[in-house]
């Protein structure tokens, strides 16, 4: 076999691999996109995250295009290689982006089934230990609290969230009428009795949390939640009279919004939790890309931003970095659009969205930089 045939092979053998690379970052990050992404009437979306923004989306769907381009290749050429491993440093980047974006996402879902979880157990016990005859369906929630658990545990958070049959806000909107209804039902002394345990557990839960952020050195104001907290009435009195036997139902109400206030705490410090992770994978997906070599970035800043929970900041670089490296920009849009109409001028107008004018400004600016002097523009 000659020298040729053999510098043939490797060229295809690297364009197969580039390629391939390409497409497994590009599945992995439009299957996060759509799953984080994605509206529904089940209230995952709007309770859980932070919002994917549009760029991401933009970036995908052009890669998409790249690629389905590299199947018409015949002739495997330096600059087609070039090509296809571009677009798998591309796609490899969006993945690790839209990975820790999907992440996020469950950390949050995680702690959300887990309080609705705890609010049913405690109010499955009240009942229980009374034999107590409460007008909601608790067979039925039962039932779809535990299918939310099942889904949790195995990782089957697109199915929860697409499920037509599992709706995690309607569940915590039915557990909240559970809790009205079993007030009513039960003994004060059983319900505040229960009801402190798990105010006491979710405490520690919120508690952990915080503690969790402070050893990563996360700055103490930037993680305060002293103002919700103080919202909590104060239990004092209530332990005074559990201790003497005289609760009434206001203290059984007061108890409740005790509960309310630090299941809004657990679930505010999870989500900083989160995105404190969230913004350390951002930085570690940045500081790996290939796609940062060119760009000015100031990681000692970030680093700094997330002390703070500056999350956005963040995002903004990456954002910025996608915008300039993954996506493709309107003045590289009209270079292809010539090169593909021949440079005819005409053709290229009809097939933009744009207004002649700034076409034209563009063109202007091209040409001033020396960046279409392969394409000679024909103005019919």
């Amino acid at each position: 076999m000659g020298l040729e045939s053999v510098e043939e092979e490797d060229i295809w053998e690297g364009f197969d691999k580039a390629v391939e690379r390409a497409e497994t970052g590009l599945e992995r990050a439009r299957s996060d996109y759509r799953l984080i992404s994605s509206t529904n009437d089940h209230g995952v979306i709007e309770r859980t995250h932070e919002s994917l923004p549009e760029v991401y989306g933009v970036a995908i769907a052009e890669l998409d295009e790249k690629i389905d381009t590299f199947d018409s290749v015949y002739d495997v050429t330096d600059s087609e290689l070039e090509t296809a491993e571009s677009s798998a440093v591309r796609a490899e980047f969006l993945a690790g982006v839209t990975d820790a974006y999907r992440r996020h996402h469950e950390n949050v879902v995680d702690r959300r089934v887990n309080l609705v979880g705890k609010r049913f157990d405690m109010l499955e016990e009240c009942v229980k230990l009374e034999s107590a005859d409460v007008s909601v369906d608790q067979s039925g929630i039962s039932r779809q609290v535990t299918a939310l658990r099942r889904l949790v545990d195995v990782g089957k958070y697109a199915q929860l969230q697409e499920s037509d049959r599992v709706d995690l806000s309607e569940i915590e909107s039915a557990v909240d009428k559970f809790d009205k209804m079993t007030r009513e039902a039960v003994s004060a002394a059983t319900y505040v009795s229960l009801a402190l345990d798990l105010a006491e557990s979710l405490r520690d839960e919120y508690t952990e949390d915080l503690s969790a952020l402070v050893n990563k050195g996360v700055d103490t104001g930037a993680i305060s939640v002293s103002d919700r907290a103080d919202e909590a009435p104060d239990l004092e009195q209530i332990a005074e009279r559990e201790k003497k036997e005289t609760l009434s139902t206001e203290d059984a109400d007061t108890v409740a919004t005790v509960v309310e206030v630090f299941a809004d705490i657990a679930l505010l410090t999870k989500k900083r939790r989160s995105i404190h992770e969230l913004g350390q994978e951002l930085l570690s997906v940045l500081k790996e890309s290939p796609l940062t070599d060119e760009a000015d970035v100031d990681f000692d800043a970030l680093r700094a931003s997330l002390e703070m929970l500056e999350f956005d900041r963040i995002e903004m670089e990456v954002v910025a970095l996608v915008e300039s490296e993954a996506t493709t920009t309107e003045t590289e849009k009209l270079v292809q659009l010539l090169e593909e109409h021949d440079g005819s001028l005409g053709r290229t107008l009809n097939a933009v969205d744009r207004s002649a004018e700034e076409v034209f400004n563009d063109l202007h600016a091209l040409f001033e930089e020396g960046e279409i002097q392969d394409v000679e523009v024909r103005f019919e």
